[in-house]
């Protein structure tokens, strides 16, 4: 003998299973747009970072008494082909966010791109710049989110041997005098060369 079901439970069945399907869908979504985002943020982080460290490099430059090199412009266009380099939005030089020259305290010394003369600042030692980066969400449009971004900030310093504050960058390498000049050692053959990473 069969049983017979109340009509309401096959429906209430169907309500449940949407609102499940719903929420997975939302929860996928959420996790697919927020681990996009995470990714996004770094890469505009990294992007501040390289843009700084091209910028303190060429002051490196003046500061070591470089001043065909080491100018305002120079400074600028290394700032500005890296930023288009690593995928961020171009950057507006000039008052009030644009990249600034800092002191050896982390002051301003004026704005990159924006110096009389086209000298660097006396007294600069690095760049500080924020760079961003925007990006439509895959899922999170469906609830009226669409558009991300994430800004992130750098500084960095270059030709200068005092420790700078914490957070700063210093752009560091090796001149092709000394590649050239210094021959790498062979390891023996079968020797496994080992690579520790602290952290």
């Amino acid at each position: 003998m069969a049983r017979n079901r109340p009509q309401g439970a096959r429906g209430q069945f169907l309500v449940l299973f949407a609102l499940a399907s719903t929420a997975m869908i939302l929860f996928a979504g959420l996790t697919i747009d927020g681990g996009y985002a995470f990714a996004q943020r770094r890469g505009s982080q990294n992007a501040s970072d390289f843009a700084a460290l091209s910028g303190a490099r060429v002051i490196a430059e003046w500061v070591g008494g470089d001043a065909t090199n080491g100018t305002d412009a120079n400074v600028t266009t290394a700032i500005t082909n890296s930023i288009a380099e690593n995928g961020a939005a171009p950057l507006t030089f000039g008052s009030p966010d644009g990249p600034i020259y800092i002191k050896a305290d982390g002051t301003p010394n004026g704005f990159v791109g924006h110096v009389a003369g086209g000298k660097i600042p006396v007294g600069t030692v690095g760049v500080s710049l924020s760079s961003s980066r925007s990006w439509k969400p895959f899922f999170l449009g469906v609830i009226g989110i669409n558009n991300w971004s994430a800004t992130s900030t750098a500084t960095a310093k270059g030709g200068y041997s005092q420790a700078g504050p914490p957070g700063d960058v210093f752009p560091a390498g090796i001149s092709q005098a000394t590649m050239t000049n210094i021959p790498c050692a062979q390891a023996p053959s079968g020797a496994r060369l080992r690579a520790r990473r602290s952290s």
